[in-house]
């Protein structure tokens, strides 16, 4: 889309300025979710995004920072040295605003060791 890439078309935009697809909106959040994990998370599949919101445009210039929190995790049906974690990652800009949020699960490597549903941070 002209808007994304082209100054003149961003200004005759309603936000007036160049801003970012969806896309790159996720690929940012994917991209610093992964500089932030742990080194030890073990990921062995990503099984699916849910609840994805744009919440508030990313502008050029934008710096972002995203925030993750464990929703949930639990022992693997199929797998016992597994584990599924749901992640939720909120994408914010240096004006505080929340310009996305989704949930992701991810199959991983269970921490040895540990029993039960204890699964990498």
């Amino acid at each position: 889309m002209p808007f994304h890439i082209d100054e003149a078309a961003a200004k005759a935009s309603p936000l007036g300025s160049l801003f970012a697809s969806s896309t790159h909106v996720i690929a940012a959040a994917i991209k610093l979710s992964h500089n932030s994990l742990d080194e030890e998370f073990a990921a062995v599949a990503g099984l699916g995004w849910d609840n994805v919101r744009f919440l508030s445009p990313v502008l050029a210039g934008d710096e972002l920072r995203i925030i993750t929190d464990v929703i949930d995790k639990r022992e693997s049906n199929s797998k016992p040295d597994r584990g599924v974690v749901t992640l939720g990652f909120s994408l914010i800009n240096q004006r505080d605003q929340t310009a996305l949020t989704f949930t992701l699960s991810t199959l991983v490597l269970k921490k040895k060791g540990f029993k039960g549903t204890e699964v990498l941070k």
